[in-house]
């Protein structure tokens, strides 16, 4: 049960395991926390802004049946040296009526290909830091 009220946008949920109240509380805060208000915004506007200034392209993408797990690296400088991570990313392509569509919502028979993707996404990762690590000790 999710509400909100427009003043300060104040969310309340009742969390799983949480008893409901008796039917004389239910407009009392009994078994409902209070989340923290957040401000007014789009999040289409927050996420071009984020991404914006620099749009990652994926070092590979394995594909099967409309399902696709990108790998992407990424640099971060810590203590004066270059660290370099690896990130994995996985969605399903799907059609709705001429329009496809992405989601990260996955089925039943989705699961067992989408795990070999991500086992070869796993390899690749394993690799690219094995390289990584030769070329450092190399220099």
């Amino acid at each position: 049960m999710d509400s909100a009220t427009d003043a300060g946008r104040v969310l309340t949920r009742r969390f799983a395991g949480e008893p409901s109240p008796p039917t004389s509380m239910r407009g009392s805060s009994a078994a409902v926390r209070t989340l923290v208000p957040f401000p007014s915004c789009s999040m289409a506007t927050a996420t071009e802004t984020a991404a914006a200034p620099k749009a990652a392209k994926p070092i590979h993408v394995y594909r099967v049946k409309g399902l696709s797990v990108s790998v992407f690296e990424n640099r971060a400088k810590t203590d004066g040296k270059t660290v370099v991570y690896y990130k994995v990313s996985a969605q399903r392509t799907y059609r709705d009526g001429d329009e496809f569509k992405t989601t990260t919502s996955f089925s039943r028979d989705d699961l067992p290909v989408l795990s070999l993707l991500l086992l070869d996404a796993y390899r690749l990762i394993l690799s690219e830091e094995q390289s990584d690590s030769s070329d450092a000790a190399d220099e």
